[in-house]
Protein backbone atom coordinates (compact mmCIF):
# COMPACT_ATOMS: atom_id res chain seq x y z
CA UNK A 1 0.00 0.00 0.00
CA UNK A 2 1.34 3.40 -1.00
CA UNK A 3 0.07 6.78 0.12
CA UNK A 4 0.16 9.87 -2.09
CA UNK A 5 -0.83 13.36 -0.95
CA UNK A 6 -2.07 15.88 -3.48
CA UNK A 7 -3.77 19.14 -2.54
CA UNK A 8 -6.41 18.21 0.04
CA UNK A 9 -6.61 14.57 -1.07
CA UNK A 10 -5.01 11.40 0.24
CA UNK A 11 -4.66 8.63 -2.35
CA UNK A 12 -4.37 5.13 -0.96
CA UNK A 13 -2.91 2.92 -3.67
CA UNK A 14 -3.63 -0.74 -3.03
CA UNK A 15 -1.20 -3.31 -4.43
CA UNK A 16 -0.77 -7.06 -4.71
CA UNK A 17 -3.30 -9.19 -2.88
CA UNK A 18 -5.82 -8.55 -0.15
CA UNK A 19 -7.19 -11.77 1.29
CA UNK A 20 -7.97 -13.35 4.64
CA UNK A 21 -4.26 -13.62 5.50
CA UNK A 22 -3.63 -9.86 5.37
CA UNK A 23 -7.05 -8.14 5.37
CA UNK A 24 -6.84 -7.22 9.05
CA UNK A 25 -3.41 -5.58 8.72
CA UNK A 26 -4.50 -3.72 5.56
CA UNK A 27 -7.55 -2.46 7.43
CA UNK A 28 -5.37 -1.29 10.32
CA UNK A 29 -3.01 0.49 7.91
CA UNK A 30 -5.91 2.26 6.20
CA UNK A 31 -7.43 3.25 9.54
CA UNK A 32 -4.09 4.76 10.63
CA UNK A 33 -3.95 6.84 7.45
CA UNK A 34 -7.59 7.81 7.88
CA UNK A 35 -7.03 8.94 11.46
CA UNK A 36 -3.84 10.81 10.64
CA UNK A 37 -5.45 12.69 7.75
CA UNK A 38 -9.03 12.94 9.00
CA UNK A 39 -9.34 16.48 7.63
CA UNK A 40 -8.60 15.32 4.08
CA UNK A 41 -10.61 13.43 1.49
CA UNK A 42 -9.67 9.78 0.90
CA UNK A 43 -9.46 8.22 -2.54
CA UNK A 44 -8.57 4.59 -3.26
CA UNK A 45 -6.71 3.36 -6.32
CA UNK A 46 -7.11 -0.39 -6.75
CA UNK A 47 -5.40 -0.61 -10.15
CA UNK A 48 -2.39 -2.28 -8.53
CA UNK A 49 -4.41 -5.10 -7.00
CA UNK A 50 -3.83 -8.57 -8.44
CA UNK A 51 -6.51 -10.18 -6.27
CA UNK A 52 -9.04 -9.20 -3.62
CA UNK A 53 -11.08 -11.74 -1.66
CA UNK A 54 -14.37 -11.23 0.12
CA UNK A 55 -12.39 -10.37 3.27
CA UNK A 56 -10.65 -7.57 1.37
CA UNK A 57 -13.91 -6.33 -0.11
CA UNK A 58 -15.45 -6.32 3.35
CA UNK A 59 -12.84 -3.92 4.74
CA UNK A 60 -13.15 -1.58 1.75
CA UNK A 61 -16.95 -1.55 1.94
CA UNK A 62 -16.78 -0.89 5.67
CA UNK A 63 -14.47 2.08 5.13
CA UNK A 64 -16.53 3.38 2.19
CA UNK A 65 -19.63 3.24 4.35
CA UNK A 66 -17.91 5.11 7.18
CA UNK A 67 -16.52 7.74 4.81
CA UNK A 68 -19.61 8.18 2.67
CA UNK A 69 -20.42 11.57 4.13
CA UNK A 70 -16.96 12.87 3.18
CA UNK A 71 -17.17 11.63 -0.41
CA UNK A 72 -14.76 8.70 -0.38
CA UNK A 73 -14.01 7.79 -4.02
CA UNK A 74 -12.83 4.57 -5.59
CA UNK A 75 -11.33 3.78 -8.94
CA UNK A 76 -9.09 1.49 -10.86
CA UNK A 77 -10.90 -1.77 -10.22
CA UNK A 78 -10.17 -4.04 -13.15
CA UNK A 79 -12.36 -6.75 -14.62
CA UNK A 80 -9.73 -9.33 -13.63
CA UNK A 81 -10.55 -9.14 -9.93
Amino acid sequence: MNIHKENNNIYICLEGRIDSTNAFSVEQDIMEVRNEYSHRELAFDASGLDYISSAGLRILLKIFEEELSSYCHSGGFSGDL
